[in-house]
């Protein structure tokens, strides 16, 4: 009797051992991130030539070697470099043009009012159609490319800036003037601290839909990027190379998204709030 009532224990104990352990443990966590991932190239691997053609759909397997020739050949760094340079220069400029808006229209219903109609009409507008007009107006090089990205980046920065600062607590702003502190020394004291993580996750957005349009303008009008790579691999079939090419996009933008967050992190050591997102 007394070993059967103990089994349940013994389970029981067991299980939050192992929960521990997980909890613990670095590696055992980032294993089970990488679960998905293996499941869905499993998954690839298994579709591909059996309900999808392998001529479209190569398998992962025929994909993988290509992956690893761009990386080692040097072809895909000058096409990367231009699309990372395009992407964070308009990302730069786009954060210097939308922060300081944003906290302005956060705090001057003047501001506000006067921008709010322009911010609606344009937010819902897809930006894929200005790709021909910009290049057509500014050219093929890296000036056109920029403007995209700042296109791309401004808005979700700017309204994430705006919500930001009109959401800071009033009496945040009524301690400051208690002590008399200047309007620029309250906005760089108190209300950008504040705003910070609804403004950092503003640029997170912002910066991913930078690189969408810059690579998307790469694919449609351009000499070089890794838009570009894609459909010149795509025009003469070559499609391992077009997936392995599409995984060097991939994870030029997980990475910067990754280290975007260790970043954050850092700039947000003082608060108890985080940039929000995967």
């Amino acid at each position: 009797m007394q070993t059967q009532e103990n089994q349940p224990n013994q389970a029981w104990w067991t299980k939050a051992t192992l929960k521990q352990l997980y909890v613990r443990s670095n590696a055992l966590q980032s294993i089970s991130k990488l679960i998905p991932i293996a499941v869905l190239l499993l998954f690839w691997e298994v579709l591909s030539g059996t309900a999808v053609p392998a001529a479209v759909l190569p398998p992962f397997s025929e994909v993988s070697p290509e992956i690893i020739t761009l990386g080692t050949s040097g072809d895909i760094y000058d096409h990367l470099y231009d699309t990372l340079f395009r992407g964070l220069a308009g990302l730069f400029v786009a954060i210097a043009i939308a922060v300081p808006l944003g906290m302005a229209m956060g705090r001057s219903e003047w501001v506000a009012r006067n921008l709010n109609p322009i911010i609606s009409l344009t937010y819902p507008l897809p930006k894929s159609p200005l790709i021909p007009l910009v290049v057509f107006w500014l050219g093929m090089g890296h000036l056109s490319r920029i403007t995209l990205a700042v296109i791309g980046g401004l808005l979700p920065i700017l309204i994430s800036s705006y919500n930001g600062a009109e959401n800071i607590q009033e009496e945040l702003l009524w301690v400051s003037q208690s002590f008399g502190l200047s309007s620029i020394e309250e906005t760089y004291k108190v209300m950008i601290p504040a705003a910070l993580p609804t403004v950092l996750t503003g640029v997170r957005i912002g910066m991913i839909f930078s690189f969408i349009i810059v690579i998307s303008s790469e694919m449609i009008m351009a000499n070089s990027g890794l838009g570009v790579m894609v459909v010149q691999f795509g025009q003469y079939g070559q499609y391992p190379k077009v997936f392995a090419t599409v995984f060097w996009i991939a994870l030029l933008v997980a990475g910067l998204d990754r280290l975007y967050l260790l970043i954050s992190s850092y700039l947000l050591r003082w608060s108890d709030q985080e940039v929000s997102g995967l």
